[in-house]
């Protein structure tokens, strides 16, 4: 039986070392298999069993992590923020780290027919409270779209960019636009 390198990760480095691999590889495109992820994570195949019941548990608490990781730059916010602020700070989140985004899309695609796997949505929730609180007629339906157009947004950059020979300025402007859009209705 092989030992693994004395580098290999130990302890609670394991988790995050199969989440690092996990969010690595379904955000862009590779083999989402135990194996794969076992070795890209310098770790025993078993471990993801153990730690999370197989390579689904993983696929959930990936997601589960990425939504954190997101949320947690609005919580990070001070309490005098505004709706523009949290706005901006989730357009931030999904544009500028583009994984959440790459990894949904892939389980949307990939598992057309199953529910998400994702079992909580801070982001959204948050964003629906600040709405609400805003006075927003229609939260819930304005946000529906407001999050259409930026994960949409956030996914098709590159072909929107190409298709219709928008540069820096006119990606700019249509940033400017959308999160305009997310607050308005006040």
């Amino acid at each position: 039986m092989s030992q693994k390198p004395s580098h290999a990760p130990r302890g609670a480095d394991v988790r995050e070392a199969l989440l690092d691999a996990a969010v690595e590889r379904y955000a862009s495109g590779e083999a989402f298999s135990v194996r794969a992820l076992a070795a890209q994570a310098n770790v025993n195949v078993g471990q993801i069993h153990h730690l999370f019941g197989g390579k689904e548990g993983l696929r959930k608490a990936m997601l589960h992590r990425l939504a954190h990781e997101q949320d947690a730059q609005l919580a990070a916010l001070p309490e005098t923020a505004t709706l523009d602020d949290l706005i901006g700070a989730a357009w931030r989140a999904a544009v500028d780290d583009r994984r959440f985004v790459r990894v949904l899309a892939r389980q949307l695609i990939e598992h057309p027919g199953e529910p998400v796997v994702q079992s909580t949505f801070p982001v959204s929730r948050r964003m629906e409270r600040a709405l609400d609180e805003a006075g927003v007629a229609d939260a819930r339906l304005h946000l529906a779209h407001t999050l259409a157009a930026g994960l949409g947004f956030a996914l098709f950059e590159p072909w929107l960019s190409q298709a219709l020979d928008l540069d820096d300025d006119d990606l700019n402007q249509f940033k400017a636009q959308l999160r305009a859009f997310a607050g308005e209705d006040r």
